[in-house]
């Protein structure tokens, strides 16, 4: 349709759509045939090597030092070795009787007073099913369920997810990714429960046996996927570097280490996550906080002090995207790993005298044995983070007053957790959020509500003819993603706000350029953004809103019952000439806190169908509820 309406430019991108799709079509025809030739690799060296020199060539002197892992290599006595994390059962838990509950990626698991898990059940959200074999709920339950029975009960787990292991799917139970987090998930459990278990029973052996052999299979199944690698290859490097340090494996440890030093700082520039996703920046800078604990537990000192400033970089961006303690603007995908609120406080979204503590600290008891490697980094002060910061230009934050603004445009070509949100807010007054982010319900994309959650109109932004700045990933036009995605987007923040200068919408068939200003006075907001459009081109601005707003029959004031604000949207021609507005209405959209969750919020749609260049400013004047004094 694009190169019909203006063939001049788009007649070569129309050839290289033509060569994505056939190339699409021949990946599902030959796709059984690629998986055949992957599991080959699995089984053979020389087709593994040649997999890695796509993306991991760095690795192959590594493999090929000596014969891979000798059995000598292992430490016979690992297990008396191991650091214990200083987790406490508490002897009041509400479990204490054995009614064993826990939570997968969206599914609850109600186990009652028997312990006995179904190993084989494949659930309808493929997440869940390798939510179970990663055993992330074992590590949920040692911060929430505190039993004195737990330990015993974990190992029980474990032994019997091992007696049973081949009756399990074999591309969801050894998924690289579920292998990587079920070594360092086991390996966790252990350090914490290692005081109350008897050191010389016989399932120490077993569990020692599967851990050296799954170490094994993920140095031969690495998630290097060329320039699609994300962090999955990082938590491989985890999971390696961490089971070599413990179980005495320096192969394991060595490759673990070097893709840590290879890919960290190209995966995060400045300590920011290139995915487009807040909650993955809290759950990659846990990874690295484990990966340092066990560092300096293994006196490795060299990479703790690697480690150490990369850190301090990535928790001062947590801080900096935390709303507060307990909040966070949810932008991009919600990891079905752990839930945002693992993450909600101290070392991660707060620092004061409180120090309110995060849930992900309770697997390390009382928190003495890790803080120490928090004060290594500097994290005992009790100074505010700055917050009129860009981060590593993917996220802004800004503060005036009473009103705080968090904003997207991650510049280059990040597909992974990114949704259709560039140029989009969220607004929070007197910390009451105001225009939110919808997070993601599910990894089910062909769910028509997940796949509304993740795109252009569902977020606060602007569209034409329903088009985003960039291809939502979810669509077909992600065949020329790398195409309509270039670096183009410039930002400049300035006293009172930030000025952002975007050039996209390449699926119309041209290049659009889109200027969007943000100002914030004291108790105001104003935006205002430039469109380039033409006629027959309709444009749409979103605002959305958190569910416990509601507004008056015109939609010109919105209110929470404790902040309320009058809110005007008006288009203006170049001349300054006013442009009424095609049509305003108010919608439900859909909203989610964490995996699996689906609630509601509130999307005011403004359209304008102008035939020209427009300017649209948009005004939010905000007070706070008081019968006596309301303030403007």
């Amino acid at each position: 349709m694009s190169t019909i309406r203006y063939p001049h430019l788009n007649l070569i991108l129309f050839f290289k759509l033509c060569i994505a799709l056939i190339g699409r079509l021949l990946s599902k025809i030959f796709n059984p045939l690629f998986r055949k030739i992957i599991y080959l690799s699995k089984k053979n060296k020389i087709l593994f090597f040649l997999l890695l020199t796509k993306k991991g060539k760095y690795l192959i002197p590594i493999y090929n030092q000596k014969t891979y892992w000798d059995e000598e290599d292992f430490l016979s006595d690992w297990f008396s070795k191991l650091p214990e994390s200083g987790w406490k059962p508490t002897k009041n838990s509400r479990i204490a009787k054995n009614n064993w509950n826990f939570r997968l990626s969206g599914e609850e698991i109600l186990l009652g007073n028997s312990p006995k898990i179904e190993w084989s059940k494949t659930y309808a959200d493929s997440e869940d099913t390798m939510s179970l074999h990663r055993f992330d709920w074992l590590i949920t339950l040692l911060a929430f369920e505190q039993s004195n029975n737990l330990p015993s009960q974990g190992i029980d787990w474990i032994e019997d997810w091992i007696i049973n292991k081949e009756k399990i799917n074999k591309e969801i139970g050894w998924d690289s990714y579920t292998v990587s987090e079920r070594i360092v998930n086991w390996l966790m459990f252990l350090c914490a429960v290692k005081p109350y278990i008897n050191e010389k029973s016989n399932k120490i052996p077993l569990i020692e046996s599967v851990l050296y052999d799954e170490l094994k299979y993920l140095a031969f199944n690495l998630d290097y996927w060329g320039k699609d690698t994300n962090n999955h290859i990082l938590n491989n490097a985890r999971a390696l570097y961490i089971g070599g340090c413990l179980l005495g494996v320096p192969y394991a440890k060595k490759i673990g280490l070097a893709i840590l030093k290879n890919e960290t700082d190209q995966l995060l520039p400045e300590g920011v996550l290139k995915e487009g996703s807040t909650h993955y920046q809290l759950l990659i800078t846990r990874t690295f906080l484990e990966i340092l604990w066990f560092s300096k537990m293994s006196n490795d000192i060299n990479t703790y002090n690697w480690l150490k400033p990369r850190l301090v970089k990535m928790l001062d961006c947590c801080h900096l995207i935390s709303i507060n303690y307990n909040k966070i603007p949810l932008v991009g995908d919600i990891s079905p790993d752990y839930p945002p609120n693992w993450f909600f406080g101290y070392p991660f979204t707060y620092r004061n005298n409180k120090k309110i503590l995060a849930p992900w600290t309770r697997i390390w008891g009382d928190f003495k044995n890790f803080n120490f490697c928090l004060l290594d980094l500097g994290l005992n002060n009790t100074s505010e983070v700055s917050i009129s910061s860009p981060i590593n230009s993917q996220w802004h934050k800004y503060k005036n007053n009473n009103l705080l603004l968090f904003s997207t445009a991650m510049d280059g070509d990040i597909k992974s957790h990114i949704h259709q949100d560039k140029g989009s807010l969220c607004v929070y007054y007197d910390n009451f959020p105001i225009l939110i982010d919808p997070g993601l319900m599910k990894y089910t994309w062909k769910d028509p509500i997940v796949k509304f959650q993740s795109e252009v109109l569902s977020h606060s932004t602007i569209s034409i003819n329903k088009i985003g700045l960039i291809p939502s990933k979810l669509s077909q036009m992600d065949l020329m993603h790398k195409y309509f995605s270039k670096k183009n987007i410039s930002y400049h923040i300035y006293e009172d706000g930030i000025k952002y200068m975007m050039k996209g919408f390449r699926a119309l068939g041209r290049w659009v350029s889109w200027i969007r200003e943000i100002n914030l006075n004291n108790n105001e907001l104003i935006i205002n953004d430039f469109i380039e459009t033409k006629k027959d081109e309709e444009t749409q601005i979103s605002y959305v809103f958190d569910k416990n707003i509601n507004f008056n029959k015109d939609i010109s004031k919105g209110n929470n019952g404790s902040v309320g604000f009058d809110l005007s949207v008006m288009g203006f021609t170049n001349n300054k000439s006013t442009i009424i507005n095609k049509e305003i209405k108010l919608d439900s959209g859909y909203s989610s806190e964490y995996y699996g969750d689906l609630s509601d919020c509130k999307i005011i749609k403004v359209l304008f169908s102008p035939k020209q260049p427009i300017t649209i400013s948009s005004r939010f004047l905000f007070y706070r509820i008081n019968k006596n004094h309301p303030l403007h």
